[in-house]
């Protein structure tokens, strides 16, 4: 039986346009991302580069905007007028990352750390408030939201550039701007993840969080922040009370924070920031007297100070680290046995016992993958009428189909889809450069879908008239690299969001999204029409790809963010009709084409 502290319901401004949550802007992009996962934000980014020297509180320096303040006397991050922290340094990060030669200046000799098979990458993500499930994919990422996760069931462990955060019901963590982490899940990983922009912080909020970056919470805390956060998930629809409710739960997890009873944690002495530095790099290291060699200081004095600073010693910093380094090597493998002693851990029985301990099953078991049955419990309030929710416009839009979009795939596409080629056919003109190219096409579907359904096109309209899901949708395929002038990423990303959502999943990978536009490049190239269909036509198709997938994930994360099975089933079963009815394909069971 998973942990999980009980939840008793689970239920759902006046700001600049351009911070507003998605709100419609006549001739820029959204700064944040659509995102696929509902782990991670996103499966993309900006290849491997120098971190910018995050470290947590109890390590050191803060990064707050992509800047650095160094907590040499004081707790606390420095934080400007502005929401910005002053750029004084603080110490360099990874050896993989570029920093060997700070390493050697911090007193660590480069040449006992080799290259790792890690790869950094910075996302984008939206400012929202989502549930999290198992899947969640293991990314070292940074972005440059302030980021929240509540564990509300199962075990896991953060992985920083400075140190761990052990995971399990009740935790609350908070991530600051830049800082670069990674998750290991175990299979029944459940939490609530809030992302916000940091320019929408306060410079009082961005301090108190840093001075506290993980708390235990007290039951009804939890339970209460729980409640919180899936009220106003629901809200997603409507930017301006959404953002507002964001602010609320923010400033709510916030007092939760700093009204705990422990208090705020010391800056790390320098020996000790630069010995969980060389252990993250060298999970080998063989003794700890070799380690407080690196560090420049004695055995002794380096053991106290790990002891008495973070609560461990130097075997559990060093288990930690190959467990860590293992996360890195399994996929590679496939072996646990190959992975563990790669790793370095002496034995797998060493190995086994530590993981259990930390990730709170076995190897095996974690192996296998998430055993939950999902949503967690609610309180039903009877006698209150039992009818849908009118918050929520999603759950309605997703029965909407916009008939545009199969007047352009042709007949045969999911038999094209599924065929294998010799070679990859050439990208398919779309005639957009930005996403506002396709915005002047809005005013028509919605009168299509009028001609069939009128109340779809009311709540269509609606929704065209509070957020911009193209612009959201065209940033997803930035995300993955593609390109807004090829029309088979569209239609790809769209087979992508409707296939998470039917198999409950997590978002396929980057090489796995290639093979899926290849092969919708080749089923719609097979469509005789297509060489008839004007740009003009072809542009209000890619639209509707573009509207019809964004909703699709809206209305799925904000399923599963309520927390009631028998929407996410309701929605599931939305998805699968309006994606059988667009493309005659249905994506529950299947595998995605390609």
């Amino acid at each position: 039986m998973k942990d999980r502290f009980p939840t008793l319901d689970q239920s759902g401004d006046d700001l600049p346009e351009d911070r507003g949550v998605g709100r419609r802007r006549p001739s820029q992009h959204p700064r944040e991302a659509l995102s696929l996962d509902p782990g991670l934000p996103s499966q993309a980014g900006d290849p491997a580069s120098p971190r910018n020297g995050f470290e947590s509180p109890q390590h050191g320096a803060v990064a707050v905007g992509g800047k650095r303040v160094l907590q040499a006397e004081r707790l606390g991050a420095q934080v400007d007028d502005d929401g910005v922290a002053d750029g004084r340094s603080g110490h360099a990060t990874s050896v993989t990352a570029g920093g060997a030669q700070a390493l050697a200046l911090n007193g660590a000799d480069p040449d006992h750390f080799s290259g790792r098979p890690l790869q950094h990458r910075r996302v984008f993500v939206e400012t929202e408030v989502r549930r999290a499930g198992p899947g969640i994919a293991p990314v070292w990422h940074s972005h440059s939201a302030v980021e929240l996760n509540l564990i509300t069931a199962g075990r896991g462990v953060y992985f920083l550039d400075h140190g761990h955060y052990d995971l399990s019901p009740g935790v609350l963590v908070w991530l600051m701007p830049e800082q670069s982490h990674r998750l290991m899940p175990g299979p029944d990983l459940e939490l609530w993840l809030i992302t916000c922009a940091a320019d929408r912080c306060e410079r009082d909020l961005l301090e108190d969080v840093a001075r506290h970056p993980r708390r235990v919470l007290a039951r009804d805390d939890a339970i209460a922040l729980d409640r919180l956060f899936s009220h106003v998930s629901q809200d997603a629809d409507e930017p301006r009370l959404y953002r507002s409710g964001i602010d609320y739960a923010l400033r709510s997890a916030c007092h939760v924070s700093v009204s705990g009873p422990d208090a705020p944690a010391a800056p790390l002495h320098p020996a000790v920031a630069t010995a969980l530095r060389v252990l993250r790099d060298w999970p080998d290291v063989p003794s700890a007297a070799a380690l407080a060699g690196q560090c420049g200081v004695s055995q002794d004095y380096l053991r106290e100070l790990l002891v008495e600073q973070t609560g461990r010693g130097f075997v559990e910093w060093r288990n930690r680290s190959r467990l860590e380094r293992f996360q890195i090597l399994y996929p590679q493998s496939g072996d646990l046995l190959t992975a563990a002693l790669a790793a370095g851990f002496g034995s797998y029985t060493q190995f086994h016992r530590v993981f259990s301990d930390l990730v709170g099953v076995t190897p095996g078991e974690w192996v296998k993958g998430p055993t939950g049955s999902g949503a967690p419990p609610v309180t039903d309030f009877s006698p209150a009428p039992d009818r849908a929710s009118s918050r929520m416009i999603w759950y309605p839009l997703a029965d909407v189909v916009i008939p545009e979009i199969g007047r352009w795939v042709g007949p045969g596409f999911v038999e094209a889809l599924a065929d294998e080629y010799d070679a990859p056919s050439p990208a398919i003109a779309s005639g957009v450069s930005a996403s506002y190219d396709l915005r002047r096409h809005e005013a028509g579907l919605v009168r299509s879908v009028a001609q069939r359904d009128p109340e779809g096109a009311r709540r269509l309209e609606t929704a065209l008239s509070r957020l911009d899901p193209i612009a959201s949708f065209a940033n997803s395929l930035n995300q993955w690299g593609f390109s807004l002038d090829d029309a088979a990423p569209f239609v790809a990303a769209h087979l992508a969001f409707a296939w998470v959502a039917a198999n409950r999943t997590a978002a396929p990978p980057q090489d796995r999204m290639d093979r899926l536009r290849d092969h919708v490049r080749q089923a719609l190239a097979s469509n005789p029409s297509l060489g008839d269909t004007t740009l003009e036509d072809r542009q209000a198709a890619i639209a509707a790809v573009a509207i019809q997938g964004y909703i699709a994930r809206a209305s799925t994360v904000a399923a599963v963010a309520s927390g009631r099975s028998e929407i996410q089933d309701r929605v599931v079963a939305s998805i699968r009709a309006t994606t059988r009815a667009t493309y005659g394909w249905d994506p529950a069971g299947a595998g995605l084409p390609g």
